[in-house]
């Protein structure tokens, strides 16, 4: 995980792990919005990274925090439709 991405102006912390099923399934999607250049994503893999998790308040998996300036603008946890995500995350 870099160091300074609380200073990136928008990315979107991806915190899944190697068992989740559901985090697989988003995976795709969450890849195609950095390729599109919607928004940078860093992927944080709660397994080697309990920290990090505990840090964010997450509790559950798939957990997408989006952050704009260091600050949380939105959150959401579990598999869901992509426009639906892009709503709760902010995306538009």
């Amino acid at each position: 995980m870099p160091e300074n991405f609380l200073a990136m102006p928008d990315v979107v912390l991806d915190f899944w792990a190697p068992w989740c099923r559901p985090c697989r399934a988003l995976a795709p999607i969450v890849e195609r919005w950095e390729q599109d250049g919607l928004v940078p994503v860093i992927r944080i893999n709660v397994d080697q990274n309990p920290e990090a998790a505990g840090q964010f308040g997450v509790q559950g998996l798939p957990t997408l925090i989006h952050l704009r300036q260091g600050q949380e603008v939105g959150r959401a946890t579990g598999q869901r439709p992509e426009p639906e995500l892009k709503r709760a995350l902010n995306l538009s």
